[in-house]
């Protein structure tokens, strides 16, 4: 698998509010050797894309046959060159365990080492949507102030071996931290250790570490 880590960083809606995005180009991928070749099954240009909340966007598709490969066939979109999005129906019929909670198409973050996706069905309450390109290590992935409450979606790890989803909680994050004695040690010396912004901060420095 190629070495790339995309971020995708947005601010959030108003609370049960829809909002409508353009994009000029949207690249479909059906299968992951097509990810893999950057090989895109279908290109889209200016699709609608309804964003439901940070972590939910719904993929308009334009007649009967994109609207059933985009549900049955898609694994995942990228919007540009570097933000992907990750099909909710796909890990649902391929992967057991959390996948069932997602909807639509969420965040998904990836390199050679890991695949991970992130998600909450809570409606946010901001009130502008920004749409914000970054790749490269995970450290860059930096929490603003404003997502320090309980609107912080966690993590879920794909688990490709085991075709599981799992939650990045409190206790998984420790379990996977045991090979990390130093990471783990300063985890739980952190006042906020157990809260959902902080196991996510220190997954991401897990990430860092075994993507060295």
């Amino acid at each position: 698998m190629k070495k790339v880590l995309s971020i995708l960083i947005l601010a959030l809606l108003a609370i049960g509010a829809r909002a409508q995005i353009g994009t000029d180009t949207v690249m479909v991928y059906n299968s992951w050797d097509a990810i893999y070749d950057c090989r895109p099954d279908t290109v889209l240009i200016n699709p609608d894309i309804i964003v439901h909340s940070a972590y939910d966007f719904e993929v308009k598709g334009h007649g009967k046959q994109l609207k059933k490969m985009l549900k049955e066939q898609t694994v995942a979109i990228a919007i540009g060159d570097t933000t992907w999005l990750i099909n909710s129906e796909y890990l649902k019929r391929n992967f057991k365990g959390e996948a069932k909670r997602f909807s639509h198409f969420l965040p998904m973050y990836f390199n050679s080492d890991i695949l991970f996706v992130q998600y909450t069905n809570a409606r946010p309450h901001f009130s502008t949507i920004m749409l914000g390109l970054l790749s490269g290590d995970p450290s860059y992935y930096d929490y603003d102030g404003d997502f320090y409450d309980d609107e912080v979606a966690p993590f879920y790890l794909v688990d490709f071996d085991n075709a599981m989803v799992y939650l990045i909680d409190h206790n998984f994050l420790l379990s996977l931290l045991d090979d990390f004695p130093d990471l783990r040690r300063r985890y739980e010396s952190m006042r906020d250790c157990g809260e959902t912004y902080m196991v996510n901060s220190f997954f991401l420095d897990y990430v860092k570490r075994i993507s060295r």
